[in-house]
C-alpha cells in the first residue's frame, strides 16, 4: 500500500472506534513489503482502561503475529 492508502486506512480505523464511542485515534502496521500486518483504534473507554491506546494494542498485537523482530 502507499503511504497514503496506509494514512486513509488509519483515519478508517479512527473513525471506526469514533462510532464505538473511542476516542478518534487509529493506528495501521504495516511490513516492509507495505502489506497491513495490523489495524487498531482506541479501546480506552469500552475497556475502562486508559492503557488501551490504540499504538500500544498494534504494536502489541504485530509482536505477537511476528514477534519482537518485526
Amino acid at each position: 500500500m502507499t503511504d497514503e492508502a496506509l494514512m486513509r486506512a488509519a483515519i478508517a480505523e479512527a473513525c471506526d472506534g469514533a462510532r464505538q464511542g473511542e476516542p478518534p485515534f487509529g493506528v495501521v502496521i504495516a511490513g516492509a513489503d507495505g502489506l497491513v500486518m495490523v489495524r487498531n483504534h482506541d479501546r480506552v473507554i469500552g475497556q475502562r482502561d486508559w492503557t488501551r491506546h490504540a499504538e500500544t494494542d498494534a504494536v502489541r498485537a504485530a509482536c505477537a503475529l511476528h514477534g519482537p523482530r518485526l
